[in-house]
């Protein structure tokens, strides 16, 4: 659990998440804003992208009043992101933070 209070929880990605995530990255609104329009997923590309083994990476499901609506991951920012945005600062811990709802 990353978080709770009350009604809303944050809790790390579960393989049985899979289908939320196809069900959510159809629809055409969130993928306005998320991988682009013509770019649906299906459950095969939904494990390929969000259940790789990456330990850099923080994938997480919101929940209210026990039911899934939404997506947020979290990241630590590489250095060449940091150029790229001009956080010239090495040392700062500087995460990039990803989500929606669905």
């Amino acid at each position: 659990m990353i978080l709770q209070n009350e009604q809303l929880v944050i809790r790390k990605l579960e393989r049985k998440d899979d289908v939320y995530l196809a069900k959510w990255l159809s629809d055409a609104n969130i993928l306005t804003y998320y991988e682009g329009k013509d770019n649906p997923f299906d459950i095969e590309k939904v494990l390929e992208k969000f259940y790789d083994i990456n330990e850099e990476e923080t994938r997480c499901i919101i929940e209210y009043d026990g039911v899934s609506i939404g997506y947020i991951q979290f990241y630590p920012i590489e250095h060449e992101s940091r150029v790229a945005y001009d956080y010239n600062n090495d040392e700062e811990v500087i995460y990039g933070l990803d989500q929606f709802m669905g």
